[in-house]
């Protein structure tokens, strides 16, 4: 896949044809809240055989069906971690919303997958010139990263953006203080289920999760 820094490509386009710098440049896109989350999915560290990587296939055809449906959009997968967006390009009042179900509806297709979101502002460009490519810049993708790599085994974890947009509709674990690569010490919890859901313990499921891994209650 032809992925380049921003910098670089905005150099790029200022050395080359004017007329096309200005068409790339118009699509430069900025939003000021956009929902990003981060998916890792089971066994597939190492892509090792022929049917390792057929099983990775089919997830993540599965998670892409699942973010689609749900009116997310998924930028690019490496390995067999997935990042996807909602906000953009597209928006609606319930962006955000949609994100969460799609990564509760992934999380019951496909158990033990552990995800990491975060809402904030970021903006996305076409890049490439043999291989276009849609992706999205800025600190907000950085901290969903930062929330998949902290998070515990299964967990669905949010940072306090997320917690405090979706809390009236979902249910979360109790907010912790998590050390995250790079952030320090940021306020996080984990996302359980809609509040629609009838029959859900969510004492059982945080023990489940084992969210101590998580750092120190707020």
């Amino acid at each position: 896949m032809n992925r380049r820094p921003l910098s670089r490509v905005l150099r790029s386009l200022e050395e080359d044809d004017k007329s096309t710098n200005l068409a790339c440049l118009d699509l430069i896109d900025v939003n000021s809240s956009v929902g990003c989350i981060f998916i890792k999915l089971p066994n597939c560290d190492q892509v090792d055989s022929e049917n390792a990587v057929k099983r990775l296939v089919t997830e993540i055809q599965i998670c892409e069906g699942i973010l689609e449906a749900n009116h997310c959009t998924t930028i690019k997968s490496i390995q067999n971690v997935l990042m996807a967006i909602s906000g953009l390009p597209h928006q609606s009042n319930s962006y955000l919303d949609d994100l969460a179900k799609a990564a509760i509806s992934i999380k019951k297709r496909i158990p033990h997958t552990t995800m990491g979101m975060h809402l904030g502002p970021a903006f996305a460009t076409i890049i490439g010139r043999d291989q276009i490519t849609y992706d999205v810049f800025g600190d907000t993708p950085n901290t969903a990263s930062r929330m998949l790599t902290s998070s515990p085994p299964n967990g669905i974890h949010c940072s306090e953006s997320v917690v405090s947009e979706l809390r009236s509709n979902f249910f979360f674990s109790p907010l912790q203080l998590t050390q995250c690569k790079g952030k320090g010490l940021l306020t996080t919890a984990l996302l359980l289920t809609e509040q629609s859901c009838v029959e859900f313990d969510a004492e059982e499921e945080v023990s489940l999760l084992s969210s101590d891994k998580l750092g120190f209650s707020v």
